[in-house]
């Protein structure tokens, strides 16, 4: 029974494609697929938005709106995560649309789809990151693996813990050791600059993984830097990997064709790349190739016989004759040739057996050169088949090549396309011809409004709210109160913000108490950010508080508890805290101040330990919960806190305790903890003096941004004085001249007096 249901299915997908697409046999199709779907068929679905525009007609909105609580009980993950991507692209024609997405993500990824999850990291970050964490790392595969260290590497929202978690699984599991290679085509762009030796490395490496969306994208970054040696390294291994992927051929016949010079432009290479790509069915290395044997300067070097130019062609025609693509680019080839028959004859066979992209090409040829009175006497009848098709996505294709064209032609026909639109109520041609025209844009946005389109009813509310008029004002108020009784988010924070900040036009319509009341609803919908904004408005805004204080710093904590495993709004957080420390808008009060650094560094910003502790210490003076705070900001990863725990024990005298918390800094990559290293070294505290350790650890500091001024401004030092040796070592001789480098470098008031010093000693000694 279910293998009949499927083919019933594809036979209706085919015949949407194949036969008789005219008039009442489609649309009998589109009813049965619409009563598929109805009964929960999500493919059905997925080939009404195909065919039909779902949900871009009023019609098409109607039933996704049903459709969408039938999809959201389903148990395919993959048939869910594809209705969800239909339905986010189109989110604006529904109540709360980018929350439905989320749900339908959320319905897919509890059925163990893995790329749901991931597209829930992506959007929602703060909600959804640990989730994914701990379902890839316990079931991920390698990529998946990778995946997530790219996301937490380009988003920065991981620790040094998390990410060696994740790089101990992948080395466990499946020996990946230079996790860097994964990270992003950043990598490459930087290796770029410091020269080829890295760069040559980092290929190498890169050729043992089988990742073919980093290596297209690596290839794709060499063509950019025209390094064609290495783009033909990425593309032969992403043909070895799949020898089907037409795009891979052409892309290496490029990189082939870019090594070789012009009097060797066309060799084996390129073309044998070309021609298997043309045999996959491609069109742009089908158009190419065609060029090569057709022109025969250019050919000279590969074929010096007409009859073996002429044997070619002929067998590479008869072959590509067979296919769609390949033989779309033979009609087109001719007709650059002024083939004209030749080309209609192609291009409108194609076109009977169904190829869009034929008849579309035929139109566009018409409107080019409409003096060919073959050419548009066919052109004209693609026309008429497509606007009798039924088939809104290929009137949709149609009407942006009619865009294109000022032909007095495709006047005629826009005409004929926009009629169409304006029975079938498309939605997005109302949206589109708002936009487009000022003067119409209340007429349009009205039509898609009464038929239940959310984005032109947001978008004229707008249009009314920008309006000098009062009563036009009260109209667009209207239209988001009638939004926000249905749930809408959007419109209840469109009104919130309206009533706590209007133009100035409408300035005496500003009114606190209504924007609370739309900022609180907007929270009880879901939006956290509202939060921060009513935030202000408690502690620290002009409004004229009606409550005691107390109500509304319980309010405000309130909000910051529900945020702080969300891990949402850590900076937000850590502002309040900066209020208490400092006072502003509130009482001093630094025991909420430490309360809420603490609460900011629970949601993620674990530099906020480090400050905590330090007002343990400077105004509180409590040394023991200063040292405490700091171990917390250790154990999350924070190298401000090891980095402060070791100048704390270097005042101390304790030199074996703040090295040890100076290396822990810099493995967290501390910036300033490899200079204290290397001062350790160069004066001999707790180690062995060494002042080749202290410019090594100098050297390491000189590459990072935050203290390269100081670690240039030590290797001066050290230049300048030089040091003494230890044992059979040798210590570092005295040089003024790299003194004086490192001096200049160096952006330090005190680098530049002793580079005046360095030069008075040299002139004194040369006089």
């Amino acid at each position: 029974m279910a293998m009949k249901y499927i083919i019933t299915i594809l036979c209706l997908i085919f015949a949407l494609s194949g036969c008789d697409d005219f008039g009442k046999d489609n649309i009998k199709i589109k009813q049965q697929l619409i009563e598929r779907a109805n009964d929960g068929d999500i493919k059905s679905m997925l080939t009404l938005n195909k065919n039909y525009l779902f949900p871009l007609t009023a019609e098409g909105r109607n039933y996704y709106s049903k459709w969408y609580e039938l999809v959201l009980k389903g148990r395919n993950a993959e048939d869910i995560l594809f209705f969800a991507k239909i339905f986010n692209t189109y989110n604006a024609t529904f109540i709360n649309g980018k929350n439905k997405y989320f749900n339908l993500l959320q319905a897919a990824a509890d059925l163990g789809n893995k790329e749901a999850l991931f597209l829930l990291l992506h959007e929602q970050s703060y909600k959804f990151h640990h989730k994914v964490e701990e379902a890839i790392a316990l079931t991920g595969d390698k990529t998946e693996l990778i995946k997530l260290v790219k996301y937490y590497n380009r988003n920065k929202i991981y620790n040094r813990r998390k990410l060696e978690r994740i790089i101990k699984i992948l080395k466990e599991k499946y020996g990946v050791v230079n996790y860097e290679l994964t990270l992003s085509v950043d990598k490459f762009e930087s290796l770029y600059t410091k020269g080829w030796v890295g760069l040559n490395a980092k290929v190498t490496e890169l050729l043992q993984l089988n990742d073919q969306v980093l290596l297209s994208s690596v290839g794709d970054l060499f063509f950019r830097y025209r390094i064609e040696s290495n783009a033909t390294k990425i593309y032969q291994k992403l043909v070895s990997l799949d020898d089907t992927n037409a795009q891979y051929h052409y892309q290496l016949s490029k990189a082939y064709r870019n090594i070789y010079n012009w009097e060797n432009l066309y060799q084996d290479d390129v073309i044998n790349e070309l021609r298997k790509a043309s045999f996959l069915d491609d069109y742009q290395s089908t158009i190419e190739l065609l060029e090569i044997y057709s022109q025969d300067f250019r050919f000279i070097n590969k074929m010096k016989d007409e009859h073996k130019h002429s044997e070619a062609l002929t067998s590479f025609i008869a072959k590509i004759s067979q296919m769609n693509q390949a033989k779309r680019a033979l009609g087109y080839f001719y007709y650059s040739k002024k083939e004209f028959d030749e080309s209609y004859n192609i291009l409108d066979g194609l076109a009977e057996n169904r190829n869009e992209e034929a008849m579309l090409q035929l139109i566009s040829l018409m409107l080019k050169y409409p003096e060919k009175a073959q050419g548009k006497r066919i052109g004209n009848k693609w026309v008429e088949f497509i606007l009798h098709s039924e088939k809104p996505a290929l009137i949709a294709k149609l009407y942006d090549i009619l865009l294109k064209s000022d032909s007095a032609e495709s006047k005629i026909i826009i005409e004929k396309v926009e009629n169409f639109y304006e029975e079938k109520n498309n939605l997005f041609y109302f949206r589109s011809v708002a936009r487009k025209n000022p003067k119409v844009a209340e007429e349009y946005l009205l039509k898609a409004t009464h038929l239940g389109d959310v984005g032109s009813q947001s978008l004229l509310a707008r249009l009314y709210l920008n309006n000098a008029n009062p009563a036009i004002v009260e109209k667009g108020i209207a239209l988001y109160s009638d939004l926000s009784d249905q749930g809408d988010i959007n419109a209840t924070l469109s009104l919130a913000d309206f009533y706590y900040n209007p133009r100035t036009i409408a300035k005496s319509m500003q009114d606190y108490d209504k924007a609370i009341k739309y900022f609180e609803k907007a929270i009880t919908l879901g939006d956290i950010s509202s939060m921060q904004t009513l935030s202000c408005i408690y502690l620290c805004g002009d409004y004229k508080r009606t409550k005691d204080i107390k109500y509304y710093e319980e309010r405000v904590d309130s909000f910051v508890n529900t945020l702080v495993p969300l891990r949402k709004n850590r900076l937000y957080i850590y502002n309040i805290a900066k209020m208490y420390s400092r006072g502003y808008g509130v009482r001093q009060d630094f025991n909420k101040a430490i309360y809420y650094n603490i609460k900011a560094a629970e949601a993620g910003l674990i530099t906020a330990y480090t400050t905590a502790a330090g007002i343990y210490r400077n105004k509180l003076k409590d040394n023991e919960k200063y040292l405490e705070l700091l171990h917390k900001g250790i154990d999350a990863g924070d190298s401000d806190a090891s980095l402060n725990l070791g100048n704390y024990y270097l005042q101390k005298k304790d030199y074996t305790k703040a090295l040890k918390y100076f290396a822990i800094s810099l493995a967290d990559d501390g910036e300033d903890a490899g200079v204290n290293i290397a001062y350790m070294y160069k004066k001999g505290l707790g180690v062995k003096a060494d002042g080749h350790k202290a410019l090594s650890y100098y050297l390491k500091s000189y590459n990072m941004p935050g203290s390269y001024a100081e670690a240039a401004y030590g290797i001066g030092l050290l230049y300048q004085w030089g040091t003494r040796g230890t044992g059979d070592k040798p210590g570092i001789k005295q040089d003024f001249a790299k003194a004086k480098k490192w001096y200049f470098i160096s952006p330090l008031k005190r680098a530049k007096d002793r580079l005046k010093e360095i030069e008075r000693i040299e002139n004194y000694k040369a006089h």
